[in-house]
């Protein structure tokens, strides 16, 4: 939406008192993928994952938690930094086999090969294949005499992402990364960027708030989802944990997820796979919802695969608030058993926004941006008068109107017989300046969200 932008500014204020179509419904997995020679791939089920990683991989765990429901989301995008690094070993030695590695990078591929003779070990192999890819190709190599690893690095000129692919009796080992995060995901964007929501299956904390930082300035709109078993969110006295953080800078586009079984997570590598990876399945069940046909809260969910935490009162109060306001909390979600069902706890992001909300309003700019540029595009010119200016209103009606049937927005008769109300400023009442640039400004409209009741107080008596 970035270039439309420059054409088509839509601009919805969120009163306090009051992408393409398939992108809303689309996730992005960042990761670190090795073997990659693009930024992005696309997935349509966690089967199609084992494509690239291996079924105890936090990729496929993640993607398995996203491809859950019953309903399910169609895609899953998974982008991945550059690395810096890529640890190869042998790990086994057959005499008058071939061993191979391939580079690909955006502008060359390099085919490195091997024939293993007799008295061959996996640490004779791995010394060869260092050897050979630093005098063949580019990329330099790291070799230690003894082991059976070796390490390539990719020149410091490298062009677009690059990947290394070996024979199936060598794997790939641990990968390191000196990218920046915000570098990558412009990368990334840069590539493939028809995708709303973005999570990491990596619980390293400053790679959580680099992520959180980048989604809230993105263009277009992103929604960050991340879950910590970190006890100091829970904690009322700590205040530097990351939902106090994103809560204190007002994060619009953050929501976090308290999952106790996360907090074996929190050290280097930053993931277990016990980690049921509670956001990738909170996402893979609201995803699925079409926002041109309805709208839905993310409270009361049921997540497939997670389980329940047993919280204190005060950590619930902690992380959620007390009483229907939700006074004190740090809009902080959880995911607990209230009345025999497992349900999500509050769908809020961390600024205390409802997700609903932030996504409806999402949804309402891009439609009108949609519909006002396809006006200018499919018009041999709208003309800057009466006339030209009713098709853009027309655009403005017909989504606020399909804002009231998907329940985004509320029918208010006080506005209108529409149920909403449309400033429309007449061609005698714009600025000759902006007539002579050709930049309709002035129209403004008031709608009311719809919201949703996420708590009740019924009042009566009962008498003889």
């Amino acid at each position: 939406m970035g270039m439309q932008k420059d054409i088509v500014t839509i601009d919805i204020a969120r009163g306090v008192s009051g992408l393409s179509k398939a992108g809303f419904g689309i996730l992005l997995m960042l990761t670190l993928a090795p073997g990659f020679t693009s930024r992005v791939k696309s997935y349509t089920s966690a089967d199609d994952v084992l494509d690239d990683f291996d079924s105890t991989s936090p990729e496929y765990l993640g993607a398995s938690a996203y491809f859950g429901p019953d309903i399910a989301p169609p895609t899953l995008y998974i982008g991945s930094f550059q690395a810096s690094e890529v640890e190869c070993e042998v790990i086994v030695a057959t005499v008058g086999a071939t061993y191979t590695v391939t580079i690909e990078d955006g502008e060359n591929e390099y085919s490195i090969a091997y024939l293993a003779i007799g008295g061959d070990t996996p640490v004779t192999i791995a010394s060869a294949l260092a050897a050979a890819i630093a005098s063949g190709t580019p990329y330099t190599t790291t070799y230690t005499p003894g082991e059976s690893e070796y390490k390539v690095q990719p020149p410091v000129a490298v062009v677009g992402k690059w990947g290394i692919e070996l024979d199936a009796k060598q794997e790939i080992g641990k990968s390191t990364k000196t990218e920046a995060t915000a570098v990558a995901l412009g990368a990334i964007a840069d590539e493939n960027n028809d995708w709303y929501g973005l999570a990491t299956v990596y619980r390293d904390p400053t790679l959580i708030a680099e992520c959180a930082a980048w989604a809230q300035t993105a263009d277009p709109y992103k929604l960050f989802g991340y879950s910590s078993g970190n006890v100091d969110i829970p904690n009322p006295t700590k205040t530097t944990d990351l939902a106090s953080v994103f809560q204190g800078l007002g994060y619009t586009r953050t929501f976090g997820m308290f999952k106790k079984d996360a907090d074996k997570g929190l050290v280097s590598p930053y993931w277990v796979d016990t980690d049921p990876y509670a956001e990738f399945a909170w996402f893979g069940r609201m995803f699925p919802t079409d926002l041109d046909i309805s709208t839905a809260t993310w409270k009361f969910k049921t997540l497939i695969g997670v389980s329940a935490d047993a919280l204190t009162t005060t950590e619930y109060n902690t992380l959620r608030g007390v009483g229907p306001d939700c006074v004190g909390g740090k809009n902080m979600n959880c995911y607990v058993s209230v009345g025999g069902a497992s349900i999500a706890i509050e769908g809020k992001v961390a600024s205390g926004e409802f997700i609903d909300i932030i996504m409806g309003i999402d949804w309402l700019t891009a439609r009108m941006t949609e519909g006002v540029y396809s006006a200018m595009v499919n018009n041999e010119k709208i003309p800057f008068d009466d006339g030209g200016i009713t098709i853009v209103e027309s655009v403005v009606r017909q989504v606020l109107k399909l804002g009231i049937k998907t329940q985004f927005l509320r029918f208010d008769s006080t506005l209108g017989n529409q149920g909403f109300r449309v400033g429309v400023p007449g061609v005698d009442e714009t600025l000759a300046a902006d007539r002579a640039n050709r930049y309709f400004k002035g129209m403004t409209f008031l709608g009311r969200i719809a919201g949703a009741i996420h708590a009740t107080l019924v009042q009566g008596k009962v008498t003889v």
